[in-house]
């Protein structure tokens, strides 16, 4: 396959909009749930190698919109999310790729579904924001996997879903735009672990919900695409 191009490779076993997906310390994928006519607690998982998906042990919930982000010790943690009844969940669940199975950690503190989750240098999980049917939340909580529980840590400068994280060169967390519930945010809110709480950081040039958010090598941030409220967006900053 020539450098710089794309080439299909592979097929789920199952559509699937809104799932989430990371990537194992072996280099296999695992893909999570998603929407396929509601809800899907299915899970698969991709060889690169051999560039086929093969059936992962199902979730104990049935989610879409989830967050997944990998442990430092190889687990994946699972949280939130809209189950199949349509309304945000406060669940929470580990993958453990050396045994094919999920176990239960404890809930969160609220149920979040367009929420983010970001891994701290300590190993801890940054939960921040998201929706639920109590409306758009300015939370942040902390999972800690040695206990596997949820603890508060404080506030976000507004209330945001749909936003962006990034974790920072120097261990800190930006969470970027989102949305407030009507409105395309360019607000931003720098998390720091060393105090346990958020404050405001520098604004976006452009209001954006759905964005991405990456690091690059060289410590920048990279925002990308998103919505402003009215059109889709091309810019990038």
């Amino acid at each position: 396959m020539p450098a710089g191009t794309w080439a299909p490779t592979g097929r789920m076993s199952s559509t699937r909009t809104g799932a989430a997906a990371a990537v194992l310390a072996d280099g296999r994928v695992l893909v999570a749930g998603g929407d396929a006519d509601g809800a899907s607690a299915t899970a698969e998982l991709y060889n690169g190698d051999a560039q086929v998906f093969s059936p992962a042990a199902p979730m104990s919930v049935a989610r879409t919109g989830a967050a997944a982000v990998v442990l430092s010790d190889g687990r994946v943690l699972i949280t939130g999310g809209l189950s199949s009844e349509g309304d945000a969940t406060s669940a929470a669940e580990l993958y453990d790729p050396d045994a094919d199975s999920w176990s239960a950690a404890d809930d969160m503190g609220e149920a979040r579904s367009g929420h983010t989750a970001s891994l701290l240098p300590d190993g801890r999980v940054l939960i921040a924001g998201g929706e639920s049917t109590l409306g758009v939340s300015s939370t942040l909580e902390i999972f800690d996997p040695v206990a596997g529980a949820f603890a508060p840590a404080g506030e976000l400068s507004a209330p945001r879903k749909t936003h962006a994280a990034a974790l920072l060169a120097d261990g800190r967390v930006l969470i970027a735009g989102g949305s407030d519930g009507s409105t395309a945010l360019s607000s931003t809110d720098i998390f720091d672990p060393a105090i346990g709480q958020a404050s405001a950081g520098p604004a976006l040039s452009t209001a954006r919900a759905g964005a991405s958010a990456t690091t690059l090598l060289n410590g920048k941030v990279l925002v990308a695409g998103g919505s402003d409220g009215s059109s889709d967006l091309a810019s990038a900053e």
